[in-house]
């Protein structure tokens, strides 16, 4: 909410009552005061809260309206405390009011600012009849005067808050190494390495492998293909709402394509048995899981909780294909605050290449 600043009462001072803004020459009625007096002061603050806007609603109290002019400020011999003020209002309405009752000087005199923010979760009503204030009766400010909203203002608040608090999320491919997204489709480049013929050299050294504890030249050779074609792929997601997403999950779906590996999991760099007994394989887990049984393919990607305005990356997937094609990815994301997942369109376009892995890649 914005602070009450000589700037900001001076530009008010100068404005005519609106949606946003009224005048009370006198103090409202609070301490000793029965229900009917301060019902008049809850219902200007539900109007406000209530009301069409995209700035900050103010009362000024102690000033008094001068149309065409500069507003009277005649001042205030006490303020209310905040606190109460909180207290007698959210304890009556079905939500909270974001709202304030700021102290502040103009003039040389004294003058109260009640400060309504734009943003609220309408629409809002009181839940017990209360002074002059009927329950369930949502009360709005039009202009210099405050009104009942008619039913089909009252259903369009409810699906502006309702979109208001939902998270809104971009999801695009991410260069790790330049630390930045990608737009679609993206380049993946994939090495070919040739396969090199089984020597009499090789069948010695295999011979010699078995005896002791390290991999065969096949089981090293096969590593280094499979390394070189499967290119580690990753993907960010933005949440630009202003509301929190939590569980958020990532489905990709991916056509069965003549070449193409898609999978969860790097290769794995080839053991002994020995080694293998000991327990020394590669047995890392990863938010990625690939199901490669069905047709077509399904990525589940998990990235947890995203607040609003942050981005996250997902953990990688690799894939590689041995002929240049462009991959369509059918993407879904999913988070607890959705009623249905958001639809996203990507491709990534491989491109294969004779030779071994650059640094950069």
């Amino acid at each position: 909410m914005a602070s009450i600043t000589p700037e900001l009462i001076e530009s008010l001072l100068h404005m005519s009552e609106s949606e946003i803004l009224d005048f009370k020459r006198d103090q409202y009625p609070f301490a000793g005061a029965d229900d009917v007096q301060k019902s008049e002061l809850v219902k200007d603050i539900v109007a406000f809260a209530n009301a069409w806007k995209t700035t900050d609603a103010h009362i000024l109290i102690g000033v008094g309206d001068n149309p065409g002019h500069r507003a009277t400020v005649v001042g205030v011999t006490h303020h209310i405390d905040d606190a109460l003020l909180q207290q007698l209002v959210n304890k009556k309405t079905n939500v909270p009011i974001d709202f304030a009752y700021i102290a502040t000087r103009i003039d040389n005199l004294d003058v109260g600012a009640i400060q309504i923010k734009a943003q609220q979760a309408r629409p809002i009503y009181i839940t017990k009849k209360f002074g002059k204030l009927d329950p369930d009766t949502v009360y709005i400010r039009r202009g210099s005067s405050t009104d009942v909203a008619k039913p089909t203002e009252v259903s369009k608040m409810g699906a502006s808050t309702l979109a208001a608090d939902l998270p809104e999320m971009a999801v695009n491919w991410y260069d790790v190494h330049g630390r930045k997204n990608i737009p679609s489709p993206a380049t993946v480049v994939c090495r070919l390495l040739p396969m090199r013929q089984r020597t009499i050299q090789d069948d010695i050294l295999a011979m010699k492998l078995a005896a002791t504890v390290g991999p065969s030249p096949e089981a090293i050779a096969e590593y280094e293909r499979a390394r070189a074609l499967l290119r580690p792929v990753t993907v960010s997601v933005l949440n630009s709402g202003r509301a929190v997403a939590r569980d958020v999950r990532i489905r990709m779906t991916v056509p069965k394509l003549p070449d193409l590996k898609v999978t969860d999991r790097p290769p794995r760099k080839p053991v002994s048995p020995f080694e293998r007994a000991l327990g020394r394989a590669d047995l890392s887990l990863s938010d990625t899981n690939i199901s490669e049984a069905e047709c077509p393919t399904i990525i589940n990607l998990s990235l947890g909780k995203i607040q609003a305005g942050a981005e996250v990356l997902s953990d990688p997937f690799w894939i590689g294909s041995v002929k240049p094609q462009v991959v369509p990815f059918a993407v879904q994301v999913f988070c607890d605050e959705l009623s249905a997942p958001i639809d996203v369109e990507l491709s990534l376009s491989i491109v294969p290449r004779i030779g071994s892995i650059a640094p950069e890649e």
